[in-house]
């Protein structure tokens, strides 16, 4: 999913690693949450990875907010797998081996939250998870 297509002197390519973590047990792992005020993008990228696996399943969860406190799942058709040919759960894929895998987000609210639900984990993994989106300089 390319989202610099239409970058000027006016724009940048943001991004913020939502979430860096060791996870060693079954558990949601909630990432920081990301300010989107600014972004000129339709569509953001979210890219999750496993740097190292033992063990266990790696979900992805979105969360949106209009207010920064009360967030709530992301609706199915505001989710887009990297090709968008999919969406909504279709195109959420569980990380289950090293390697990395993509995401869009329609831009609908102001804030983005991304978590991790962890099942099947005895050792663990290592997760990073990054969104990106283009922004105007002006704001």
């Amino acid at each position: 999913m390319s989202i610099n297509g239409n970058a000027d002197a006016r724009s940048c390519i943001e991004t913020k690693v939502a979430i860096d973590a060791s996870i060693t047990s079954n558990t949601t792992t909630n990432g920081v949450v990301v300010d989107l005020n600014g972004a000129i993008s339709s569509i953001i990228g979210i890219d999750f990875s496993l740097t190292s696996r033992i063990d266990g399943t790696y979900t992805p969860l979105l969360a949106e907010s209009s207010d920064n406190v009360t967030f709530t799942p992301v609706e199915d058709e505001n989710i887009t797998d990297a090709n968008d040919n999919q969406t909504g759960q279709e195109a959420i894929a569980a990380l289950s081996a090293v390697g990395s895998s993509e995401l869009g987000y329609r831009l609908n609210k102001r804030y983005l939250r991304v978590s991790l639900v962890s099942t099947g984990v005895t050792t663990g993994a290592k997760a990073v998870v990054v969104v990106k989106y283009q922004r105007d300089l002006q704001k």
